[in-house]
Order: structure tokens, then sequence, then C-alpha cells
């Protein structure tokens, strides 16, 4: 089984794959682009972003998803809050509209910024300095310690219960384990240097 990704079409394969459990009646996938996820729900589906190819089509700045309550048992969003400014107020309407389940990742940033100071490259991705302004780029700079604190304060805050919470070492994983066993322990100073993602799957009590 493969479990790394290096595009969006793998990484919604990974979903399927590693959190697929999660996953077994309606999905709303949030942010979904080309809705690669589409695929493997055999149930009730719907996908919502400002671009790609969406089922529904709206700006998540806005701050609210067109849904009732409750209306997906699983809601998932991976690596799309970063990208918004209002943050909280998306991540409680995930919670909002999921009657079960909430999937998150988000990125470390530290890990690829690290790796750019040491290669000396000067374009900092999404947090660079282009001429035009873009469509895609980072409005949050955290680490993978910030973000495990985001889960569980907004967990807490929200009265769910935090599933899982795990890195994403990505190809990297293996060898990365072997050369340091401190992230057999997930040890969260490591992970902040390393982790490529967090993981995460909330449940609501």
């Amino acid at each position: 089984m493969k479990m790394v990704y290096n595009s969006r079409e793998e990484r919604a394969e990974y979903i399927w794959k590693k959190y697929g459990m999660f996953l077994p009646e309606s999905v709303l996938d949030v942010g979904c682009g080309n809705a690669y996820l589409r695929k493997h729900i055999t149930n009730n589906y719907a996908g919502v972003d400002f671009t790609g190819n969406p089922d529904i089509r709206i700006d998540l700045e806005q701050g609210e998803l067109p849904f009732i309550d409750n209306s997906f048992y699983s809601v998932v969003c991976t690596d799309v809050l970063e990208h918004l400014e209002n943050i909280h107020k998306i991540f409680w309407e995930l919670i909002r509209v999921s009657k079960r389940y909430v999937i998150i990742s988000l990125p470390n940033n530290w890990t690829p910024i690290f790796e750019y100071i040491l290669t000396g490259k000067a374009n900092l991705h999404y947090y660079g300095l282009p001429l035009e302004k873009p469509i895609d780029r980072h409005k949050w700079f955290f680490n993978y310690e910030d973000a495990i604190n985001f889960i569980y304060g907004i967990a807490e805050k929200m009265d769910m219960d935090v599933l899982v919470c795990e890195p994403y070492h990505g190809p990297r994983g293996r060898t990365l384990k072997k050369i340091l066993p401190a992230i057999a322990t997930n040890s969260n100073k490591v992970n902040n240097v390393i982790a490529m993602a967090l993981w995460a799957v909330l449940e609501k009590k």
C-alpha cells in the first residue's frame, strides 16, 4: 500500500486508504480542487472550491458553507485552512456541517523554509514576494507543534474528540525513523523540523 503522496490526486488516494474507515457515508470535500476524492467515494459526495472541478463553486473566504447543520456524515479539508484568512471561522463551519467526523491536514511550514534557507533558494514558494498577486498562497505560518495545539484547542472548544493526530513524513519517513528514533515517539520538537504535515480526525461527541 502506497502511503505517501506527491500530488493532489495521490493525496486523495492516501486519504481513502488511510482514513477511509471514517468515510462510510456522505462526504463533503472542502477545498476539493479537481475533486480527486470523488472516485473513491461510493456514497453521496460533494466537493466545494472556488477553482478546479467542484460540485459547488464557492469562495471560502466569505466565511460560510451553504449547508445546514449535520448535512454530511464526514467532512474532509486537507491543505486548505492555511490559505484562508478566516481559518477559525471555516474550521467551525467544517464542524457545524459534519454529523460525525472531520478529517483535517495542515502543513508544517517550517520544513520547506528550512530547506530553502539551507540551499539558498530565493523563492520562498507560498511566502515569497511575487510581482503579481498570487491566487494561491499561505496566510499563516506555523509549525507542527502549533498545528497540534490548534487541533486540540478547537476540539475542546467545540466539544469534540481527537481520534487521530499524527505526523506525515512523506517519502523520507522510513529513513528518518531509522536515523532519528525520536520520531517513533512522535516527538513534537523533532517533528517541528522534519514532519511535512499533521493529519487529524475529530469526532463529534
